[in-house]
């Protein structure tokens, strides 16, 4: 029991003795943070509020009033490009696109008509008279052989030259109507049918204007009327968010910071106000300066993903775009490293003490810096605060991040 006493004993001493020479010698030991440094991928982001300036919901409306007499959709529910919203009450335009369908249908007929049936007899009537004067003419030479011969007489002549001068009156007359049917009247009822078009076009269109359609696959994201209900011409009837639309942010940033933004670049936006959401997005235009705003640039972002999420608006997001990736950085938290007025520096553990060393650094956001110059991977980096050059140091009793297990050096 004796011994057992003793050898717990012998610990506390040699403690308590080693501080008492630490402080004799005007030293002591600082328990600090630390962190393994290694390479890893950095990237350097732009973090700003911003402005939503152009939101993701479209007010809809028709340019006609009348009475709301359908709603086909729900709020919330999704819709296809073409698909039917709302309708208002168009049974004067329904009766009036079917009157001139009809009108059209009788137009097409009569032209058909003529090209199919009328030009076919016309020119059949024109074929026949031209046998018939060929047949005539011949006979007319074959006559006034004969005469020449004294085999018939002159009177016999005379009506073979009248016979074929009928014939070729025939012939002329079946060519002025082949004419008339291929040009004047073929004209006239092309002329018709392409009125009735017109006239069913134009109703067609004011019928449409009784018909909400959606324009694009999206979200109907709030209904701001209901069956039964009178709207004006313009007057919204419910908002509408396309699955594919671009969303503008105006952000406060310095101009240096905004060149460091173009297209391509990833970017997540969240959501301010109630429980935060984030979205992400891809920047599909480089910033440019907001209107009248020195220190305001706006970014177009687009490909959005959680279509759910309505933006309107005026609202107020937290948007951070991803700017540069570096492959193989070493990257260190701002509470290992401290200025002076010659530069950064960090502080390096070797053996049982914290060595100084300065430092070259490139802020990337979040608190993170790039080292540029001054480490290799593998060196221990303790926490600047309360330290000072060649302080003995011992490594706090924490689960390190990650990284290799610190050497003594």
């Amino acid at each position: 029991m004796e011994k057992r006493r003793k050898a717990a004993i012998i610990p506390v001493i040699v403690a308590f003795l080693a501080d008492a020479f630490f402080l004799r010698c005007g030293e002591r030991r600082v328990t600090s943070d630390w962190a393994v440094v290694f390479p890893q991928e950095a990237v350097t982001k732009v973090l700003a509020e911003g402005k939503v300036v152009r939101g993701r919901t479209v007010p809809f409306a028709l340019m006609k009033s009348g009475i709301i007499d359908e709603v086909r959709v729900e709020e919330g529910a999704r819709v296809l490009s073409g698909d039917t919203l709302m309708i208002i009450d168009n049974e004067e335009e329904t009766n009036v696109v079917a009157q001139r369908s009809v009108d059209v249908a009788i137009a097409r007929i009569n032209l058909d008509k003529l090209k199919s049936i009328e030009y076919r007899q016309a020119q059949e009537r024109l074929s026949q008279a031209k046998i018939l004067e060929e047949l005539a003419a011949k006979q007319r030479v074959r006559g006034d052989t004969l005469f020449l011969q004294g085999s018939i007489m002159q009177s016999e002549l005379d009506e073979l030259k009248k016979e074929h001068e009928l014939r070729h009156s025939q012939r002329l007359i079946a060519e002025t109507e082949v004419a008339s049917v291929t040009t004047s009247e073929l004209q006239l009822r092309q002329s018709r049918l392409t009125k009735a078009q017109l006239l069913l076009q134009e109703a067609t269109i004011a019928l449409s204007r009784t018909i909400l359609v959606a324009p694009a696959d999206g979200k109907v994201a709030a209904l701001l009327r209901a069956k039964g209900e009178f709207t004006a011409a313009g007057g919204p009837l419910l908002h509408f968010q396309p699955s594919d639309t671009v969303l503008a942010v105006e952000m406060r940033l310095e101009e240096g910071t905004a060149a460091t933004i173009c297209s391509g670049q990833r970017a997540h936006i969240v959501t301010a106000g109630g429980a935060p959401r984030t979205i992400e997005a891809v920047v599909k235009k480089k910033a440019g300066r907001a209107e009248g705003r020195r220190d305001s640039f706006t970014v177009i972002l687009g490909d959005i993903s959680s279509p759910d999420i309505v933006l309107r608006t005026g609202q107020t997001v937290s948007v951070q775009i991803v700017t540069r990736r570096i492959p193989d950085a070493i990257v260190i938290d701002k509470r290992f490293h401290a200025s002076l007025h010659d530069g950064d520096y960090v502080y390096l553990k070797k053996g049982d003490r914290a060595h100084q060393c300065p430092v070259l650094l490139a802020d990337i956001g979040d608190g993170r810096s790039i080292v540029r110059k001054g480490l290799a991977a593998g060196d221990t980096v303790l926490a600047a605060k309360a330290l000072s050059d060649r302080a003995i140091v011992a490594l706090a009793e924490k689960k390190r991040i990650r990284g290799p297990v610190p050497t003594e050096r």
